[in-house]
């Protein structure tokens, strides 16, 4: 008999569905559970014309299971089913069989109707069932044999680490579809490369499918030696005629570096080999940091790629559906021996959707967390937090990769970017900075081009590129990336200080420096005229921050004289413009010094320069700009122009600021009372008039005559009945997002899981 016990209760309740399926010629759906009860499985979630019941109680005695199973009979006679079936994992007597047909005699045609594990057992050995077998991977493993096979020096050739690991590991193993895509690619073309960032299961499922060949009839070779190549070929030719699969874990990792180039022509040479070998299948696995170095390196490989002799498959956690990450968490759970207590706390709130939808979702920080060492160190009411924890701040996904695998110019490189966004930022800015920092630092060779080999091994395994709108840009590839850097560039340590000191432009500047030392840091760069060595993301941008400087310190110097003008003059909408901070900007335009160094009031008087300023600004800015150059404009032309300006300067930033989504409001009312979409349109109409009256209030007496009422058909308030909805859908369901399942509640498929 098969190995039952090496599927979790979830793994053979979709094992029992495709049995009962296949013997009932029915499709069956999953039943969210609810105050029915008793489904496991039915035809109709609404009429359940045939309901199934599904146990899997191999830990639990014969006794224990017939006991929980005739305390479904209340919830099965509510449903009153026209059929009703049992699948449970245990070999049942006869007697047993019989006294369970009574108890459910009435929804029951005969004592078939109760499938035990040896009817199970039988259905699969069954020749025409041998699909769905096969579809349950560890079962169809424990068919073949190949699992008791795994120390055999016969089928497994060096094999020993290798396999012993898979051996722990398989009952975690979750076969999704990018191992059926695997399986593909090496049935079409025999050569397969799995590549991914640290942790997405690359050795898993490299272990997975050589395990899968091995229960076909093949051997199987393994080796980490890269570096004697040759002769693990000359072993292949010594048995032509033999089916094998040669698998090269790790295969592009530091050893590989070492090879001279008629070493990476033997991998090639192995790689075609096998490629003209019906018998023959090879798969390597390597990190992406290490395979673009790899083709950096060895032209001849990067060839072989580009002619397709080999296909590279990429493991991406963004391609993997929920319900496939929900079984991978909760096998780590199943087998991890976790306590109830714990898997409740991960049950309470749905608190597993929280964690499969989290972005740096990754089957290594699953694998940790369940590991009893460490969860055994928080308390059971803590475990979804210290899960949550982990993703929100992934360390053991990265430290071992930056720690180990990557030379110093790829983590300065990585810094550099890490200095300048968390977004995206110029490739050609970047490389600018890259190339300053390296040149400060000893022992760095600078006649090869350092940027682009670090860039090739850290593409698509720390760093994106992107293209935008013709531009490349880079950003890093996962936000866990960012959240690792945050804690190991900390400021006061060793690495972040040496930044500091390298900050060779204004994005760096920004990122890196806390407030309250920028200001004075840009100032002693304007004032020293060191500016002029920074480097900018694009040629204006030089003007636009030294103009930023002198109006938020009150510096004056006259050769900037230039870049304020073009700065206070520039349209709203452009990037020209960086906002300042309005007191700061306040106090500079009130220093009479300031204005006659750059000559503001001739400047405002031209054009429509002083309407262009002030409409940069919020409601709150533009009220601190207009008193900060009143008294600039005390003469009765001068008065009524600069009030005409301002005025319509007013509306526009009334207007931007009248323009108000619902959403923004909502979080204000008393989530215990009903409110009408009116009564929240009516809410925020107040609440904008009170902010329009007040800021109105503080300007100078020059604008008295301005009432609150002359500004209200600016105002347009959108999207409240969405609001309302979202915000009571939020409060009913105690959570932030929501399961969708169908009126007639069958189940989504991550509930299906962890709701049981």
């Amino acid at each position: 008999m098969l190995n039952y016990a090496n599927l979790n209760d979830v793994e053979f309740e979709a094992l029992c569905q495709d049995i009962m399926q296949r013997k009932l010629g029915i499709h069956l759906q999953r039943f969210a559970p609810g105050r029915d009860g008793g489904v496991d499985l039915t035809d109709d979630a609404a009429l359940h014309n045939i309901v199934v019941q599904v146990k899997h109680y191999m830990g639990t005695s014969t006794s224990g299971l017939i006991r929980s199973l005739k305390a479904e009979l209340p919830k099965v006679n509510r449903l009153k089913p026209k059929q009703y079936y049992i699948c449970c994992s245990k070999q049942l007597s006869d007697p047993s069989i019989a006294g369970l047909y009574q108890h459910f005699a009435d929804y029951m045609d005969s004592s078939w109707n109760i499938v035990t594990l040896t009817e199970i057992d039988n259905f699969l050995k069954q020749q025409e069932n041998r699909d769905i077998l096969r579809k349950h991977f560890k079962l169809w493993l424990d068919d073949t044999g190949i699992l008791n096979e795994l120390h055999n020096d016969e089928i497994f050739v060096d094999c020993d680490v290798l396999m012993a690991d898979a051996e722990v590991k398989q009952h975690r193993f979750v076969r999704t579809a990018v191992f059926d895509k695997a399986l593909d690619i090496l049935e079409k073309g025999r050569t397969l490369c799995i590549i991914g960032d640290p942790g997405v299961g690359k050795t898993i499922t490299s272990q997975m499918l050589v395990l899968h060949y091995a229960a076909e009839g093949y051997r199987v070779r393994y080796t980490t030696e890269v570096t004697d190549l040759n002769s693990l070929k000359r072993n292949l030719q010594a048995d032509k005629d033999a089916k094998e699969v040669i698998l090269l874990d790790d295969c592009f990792g530091q050893a590989y570096f070492e090879m001279k180039s008629s070493q990476s022509t033997e991998l090639v040479s192995l790689i075609r080999y096998v490629r003209h070998h019906t018998n023959k299948l090879l798969i390597l696995n390597s990190r992406i940091t290490i395979f673009q170095e790899a083709k950096a390196r060895q032209r001849i490989l990067n060839d072989s790629l580009e002619q397709k002799e080999f296909q590279v498959h990429v493991l991406d956690m963004n391609q993997m559906s929920l319900e496939e990450k929900a079984k991978i968490l909760y096998n780590h759970l199943a087998f991890s021996g976790i306590p109830k207590a714990y898997f409740r706390n991960i049950q309470k709130d749905k608190h597993y959707q929280a964690i499969v939808r989290h972005p740096n979702y990754n089957p290594r920080i699953i694998e940790y967390v369940c590991s009893p060492s460490r969860y055994e160190t928080v308390q059971a009411h803590q475990f979804f937090d210290f899960i949550y924890r982990h993703l929100r701040n992934p360390q053991q996904i990265w430290a071992d990769e930056y720690d180990d695998r990557l030379q110093a110019t790829d983590r300065i490189l990585l810094q550099t970017i890490y200095s300048m966004t968390k977004t995206t930022v110029s490739a050609d800015l970047v490389h600018r900075c890259f190339v300053r920092r390296l040149a400060e630092l000893p022992g760095i060779d600078q006649t090869v081009d350092q940027y682009s080999r670090s860039l090739k091994r850290l593409n698509d395994n720390f760093v994106r590129q992107l293209d935008d709108n013709g531009t490349l840009v880079l950003s890093m590839l996962n936000p866990s990336v960012n959240d690792f850097l945050d804690n190991r560039l900390k400021p006061e340590t060793v690495e972040h200080e040496a930044l500091v000191r390298s900050i060779c432009c204004e994005k760096q500047m920004l990122r890196l420096l806390p407030r309250k030392e920028l200001l004075q840091y840009a100032v002693e760069l304007v004032k020293s005229g060191r500016i002029d060595s920074f480097v900018f993301d694009k040629p204006h941008h030089k003007g636009r921050f030294i103009a930023h400087c002198v109006l938020a310190s009150g510096l004056c110097l006259e050769q900037h004289r230039e870049a304020l003008h073009n700065l206070l003059g520039a349209p709203s909408d452009s990037d020209y413009w960086c906002n300042v901070d309005a007191y700061d900007m306040a106090n500079s335009l009130k220093m009479p010094e300031f204005w006659e160094c750059y000559q503001l009031k001739s400047f405002f008087q031209q054009e429509d320069h002083l309407y262009r300023f002030l409409c940069h600004f919020d409601l709150d800015g533009i009220v601190q700009a207009i008193r900060s150059i009143d008294s600039y404009f005390q003469e009765e032309g001068e008065a009524a122009f600069f009030v005409s300006q301002a005025e319509d300067a007013l509306h526009r930033v009334f207007s931007d600021f009248g323009q108000v989504d619902a959403e923004k409001y909502v979080d204000q009312l008393d989530p215990f009372y009903e409110h009408s979409a009116s009564y929240l349109e009516d809410f925020i109409w107040e609440s904008i008039t009170d902010e329009m009256r007040y800021a109105l209030y503080q300007l100078p007496e020059k604008f008295n005559h301005l009432e609150a009422h002359d500004f209200y058909d600016e105002i347009e308030i959108y999207g409240a009945d969405e609001a309302l909805e979202n915000f009571y859908s939020y409060w009913d369901d105690g959570e932030s997002f929501h399961i969708n399942e169908s009126a007639h509640g069958v189940m989504d498929p991550v509930d299906a899981i962890f709701q049981r």
